[in-house]
């Protein structure tokens, strides 16, 4: 309703309330100022954030497209963006978000990693390995790039029959150079030995073993391999309790049924 369409009290203190504190007078509480809305921008990211929390990565992504379009190079919602996608297992998608950034910032090291992260989980092992060595070449001291980089080294060792014993040495190099960065961490003695058991260096290979589970008992993978390891050896005792404790883990059928083989030639 229009200040004229009012009684004229209510006309006068609509008046003095458009006048401002000052003109009120006693007893008239003035219109406190609207607080200030939160940028666009800001607003629609904290709302991808909630969504992703809450599981709803696509509608997430959406939310992040609507803040990408006021400012298109913002590096917070484009990671964010590549993030989401990485997710939802939409790993090309991630790759062209990272590719994005890594262009307006060569020196973009995370992008540099998780692009080329993607690269290998899609089997472009070529490239993900040139990304891999520029990140490892500038960031050395970083475990999990290392790590990936034997990874990659590693796949494109068993590309081809037999193995190419060349990449494999790197992929060792490269697996050992994690270990000795996170030493506390039984996952990088797990990789280091399951490498050792493919070059036959099976004295290493339990070494490591062991070492994960001293860090992790319940290391399943660690358990499994070192299980198998000493059943090929037919060192049956050990192998044996390794498998009854992996048994309790494991879920996969077909995990379980060679677990259950190891058990029952011990039986036997």
């Amino acid at each position: 309703m229009s200040i004229e369409g009012r009684s004229p009290f209510r006309r006068l203190r609509a008046a003095l309330l458009l006048l401002g504190p000052a003109c009120a007078g006693p007893g008239v509480r003035p219109v406190p100022p609207a607080p200030a809305a939160p940028a666009p921008v800001e607003a629609h990211l904290a709302r991808a954030r909630a969504l992703a929390s809450e599981g709803f990565a696509r509608a997430a992504i959406e939310t992040v497209d609507a803040a990408l379009l006021r400012e298109p190079d913002r590096n917070e919602a484009l990671r964010l963006k590549a993030r989401l996608h990485e997710s939802l297992g939409e790993e090309r998608a991630a790759i062209a978000v990272y590719d994005r950034l890594s262009a307006r910032a060569p020196g973009d090291l995370d992008a540099l990693y998780h692009s080329a992260r993607a690269r290998l989980r899609i089997g472009d092992v070529e490239e993900a390995l040139v990304g891999l060595r520029r990140f490892a070449a500038i960031a050395p001291g970083d475990a999990e790039g290392r790590r990936a980089l034997g990874t990659a080294l590693y796949r494109k060792a068993i590309a081809g029959a037999p193995a190419n014993a060349r990449f494999l040495a790197e992929a060792e190099e490269e697996l050992r150079a994690a270990r000795d960065l996170r030493p506390e961490a039984a996952d990088l003695h797990h990789d280091l030995a399951s490498l050792r058991v493919v070059r036959g260096d099976l004295a290493g290979a339990e070494e490591e073993y062991r070492r994960a589970l001293e860090r992790d008992p319940e290391h399943l993978s660690a358990l499994e391999g070192l299980a198998e390891l000493l059943d090929g050896q037919d060192r049956r005792t050990e192998a044996r309790e390794l498998a009854g404790r992996a048994l309790r883990l494991e879920r996969h059928p077909l995990r379980r049924r060679t677990l259950e083989q190891i058990l029952g030639e011990g039986e036997g």
